[in-house]
């Protein structure tokens, strides 16, 4: 199960505060209307960590264009440019 699959389910249980899905873990008086509060609080750090996962995915493919481009299209072809023309 991924991670934005187990965010989805987890949205869904967390509604069934004294159901069979309840935990009865002593934190009900914060769960009211708005579900389990130990499912919410992992909802929230699931989605901290996916949004912080996918930041990080955009800064690599960032920093490896960039270099990409500071080096050249293709650095073998480069390199094979430059070794040619030394030879006489």
């Amino acid at each position: 199960m991924n991670r934005a699959c187990l965010i989805h389910e987890l949205n869904h249980l967390k509604v069934q505060t004294g159901s069979l899905a309840c935990m009865g873990c002593q934190h009900e008086d914060n769960c009211g209307i708005k579900g389990c509060a130990l499912i919410r609080a992992a909802i929230e750090q699931l989605e901290v960590i996916q949004g912080f996962e996918e930041w990080l995915q955009q800064e690599i493919k960032q920093a490896t264009s960039d270099k990409k481009q500071a080096m050249g299209d293709d650095p073998d072809e480069s390199a094979q440019e430059t070794a040619g023309e030394r030879l006489p």
